[in-house]
C-alpha cells in the first residue's frame, strides 16, 4: 500500500490553555486521492482544546479516527472512570470530541488512522503528532470531621485535592453548633501527633499561624488534625463542650510552591 508523505506543509495549531507544546505535526500520510490537508487554527484534522480543563481531542475531518495516545511518563483517563493507562485509544467519528483526563507530564504521541465510511471502511491516511503535555498547577484542600468528643476534643482529616504539593500555614475557627468560644486549655492544635498551634484559637477570631506548616503532598493520603479543646470558660461547671455531634466550620490557608496563599473554607461535621 503507497502512501505519499506531505511534510513541510503546513501545522497542527493549538491554542493556548491546559497543555503546553509546540505547533509542529511529526507527519501526516495520506492514500493517494485521501483528503488529507492541514490547518493552522482551530479547525486543523486532529485538533486539542486546550482552553478547557479537561482538553478535548478533536475529529475535524470528513473521516473516521482511531486515535492513540501513547507515553512513557504520561497516563490517560478516557472512559472517566479514573483509570489512567497508557497507551489508549480513543475512536472519533467525524466532528465529534472527547476529553482526556491525563496525570504525570511529558511528551505524548498522538496518532490517528483515518478511514472512509466509518471505522470498518478504506483507509484514507495516518496523522502523527508530539506534544508535551502539561497539567496547570491546581491547589485544593478538602476536609472531613473524625470524632468528637465529650471533653472538648475534636479531630478531622484534610485532604490535598490538587495536583500539586501544598503548605498550610494557618487556620481559623469561623463556628460552631455548639456554645464553644474558645479552643483553649492548652488550646493546641496537632497535625499527625506533631504539635503544630498553640495559644488557643478564638471562636469567629482571626487566622492562627502554625508554628509549623504542614505539608501535604499531593496525590498523598489525608493528615489527622486534633483541637485540644473546645470551651466555654463562662459555662457553670466543666467549661469543656461536649462535640460528640458537633458542626465545626474552620477556615484553611494553604500555599505551594511560588504561588500566593490561598484559602478555604470547609465544614466538618461530626458523624457521631
Amino acid at each position: 500500500m503507497k502512501r505519499r508523505t506531505l511534510l513541510g506543509v503546513g501545522t497542527i495549531s493549538i491554542g493556548a490553555g491546559a497543555l503546553y507544546g509546540t505547533n509542529a505535526f511529526s507527519s501526516i500520510s495520506a492514500e493517494r486521492g485521501g483528503p488529507i490537508n492541514t490547518a493552522e487554527d482551530s479547525s486543523a484534522l486532529l485538533g486539542i482544546d486546550r482552553d478547557v480543563t479537561p482538553p478535548t481531542v478533536t475529529n475535524n475531518s470528513p473521516l473516521f479516527m482511531n486515535v492513540e495516545l501513547r507515553s512513557d511518563t504520561v497516563e490517560f483517563d478516557v472512559s472517566g472512570d479514573g483509570s489512567f493507562e497508557q497507551p489508549v485509544m480513543v475512536n472519533l467519528p467525524s466532528t465529534t470530541s472527547r476529553e482526556i483526563q491525563f496525570r504525570g507530564g511529558g511528551e505524548v504521541t498522538l496518532s490517528a488512522d483515518l478511514f472512509r465510511d466509518g471505522p470498518d471502511g478504506s483507509y484514507a491516511g495516518t496523522i502523527s503528532i508530539e506534544r508535551d503535555f502539561t497539567a496547570p498547577p491546581v491547589r485544593g484542600v478538602d476536609g472531613s470531621a473524625q470524632a468528637g468528643g465529650p471533653n472538648g476534643q475534636f479531630s478531622f482529616q484534610l485532604e490535598n485535592t490538587g495536583n500539586t504539593d501544598i503548605e498550610i500555614t494557618a487556620m481559623s475557627v469561623d463556628q460552631t453548633n455548639t456554645d464553644a468560644t474558645r479552643v483553649s486549655n492548652p488550646g493546641t492544635l496537632s497535625a499527625d501527633g506533631v504539635e503544630v498551634a498553640t495559644g488557643g484559637f478564638d471562636i469567629g477570631g482571626d487566622f492562627v499561624t502554625f508554628t509549623q506548616n504542614v505539608s501535604i503532598d499531593a496525590e498523598a493520603g489525608p493528615v489527622e488534625f486534633n483541637f485540644n479543646k473546645f470551651r466555654n470558660p463562662d459555662a457553670q461547671g466543666s467549661p469543656n463542650v461536649n462535640m460528640e455531634g458537633a458542626t465545626v466550620e474552620i477556615t484553611v490557608r494553604y500555599t505551594s510552591s511560588n504561588q500566593e496563599p490561598s484559602t478555604t473554607e470547609i465544614v466538618l461535621e461530626d458523624p457521631n
